[in-house]
């Protein structure tokens, strides 16, 4: 990573007007008002309370529902709705299930598979600064990597140390 620029990762594309809601009333209270997590958009159910197991067994559902990654949705401001995936998120996840003894599991390694084939476009800039490396996106990416005991020099191509 030296001799490489770091950078804090700016805000992206939708979420650059997003307002966090601090209310307790707000069924978006941890995300921002315009968008929202996989599961609130689906209307989910809030993750179990309770059994770990039960709770570890939503996220794999949450995972699989969205094909490995958890996905954050928009208003496109054509009265619809994008979603894009959301790495941070998904790597939350997969640290979660590792947290739970299921780091191997079929949900993470699949998650895992995608976070791989997509890593440049999440810890660079992608196009528009493939020279830029953000460091919030590079740390997380390598805690998940040394966590689960993936070569970090060699992430999805990207030589993450």
């Amino acid at each position: 990573m030296f001799g490489r620029r770091l950078q804090s990762r700016p805000s992206e594309g939708p979420h650059q007007s997003c307002t966090a809601s601090l209310s307790a009333r707000s069924p978006l209270s941890r995300s921002c008002r315009s968008c929202s997590s996989s599961a609130l958009r689906r209307g989910a159910s809030s993750a179990p309370a309770g059994d770990p197991a039960t709770a570890l067994t939503w996220i794999e559902g949450e995972l699989a529902a969205d094909g490995g990654s958890l996905t954050t949705a928009y208003d496109d401001g054509s009265g619809g709705v994008a979603t894009f995936p959301d790495w941070g998120l998904t790597i939350d996840a997969v640290l979660a299930l590792a947290a739970g003894g299921r780091g191997t599991d079929a949900a993470a390694a699949v998650a895992v598979e995608r976070l791989e084939a997509n890593v440049s476009d999440y810890v660079t800039g992608g196009v528009f600064g493939p020279d830029d490396r953000y460091a919030g996106a590079l740390a997380k990416t390598l805690l998940v990597a040394e966590v689960l005991g993936l070569d970090a020099s060699d992430f999805g191509g990207v030589d993450l140390p």
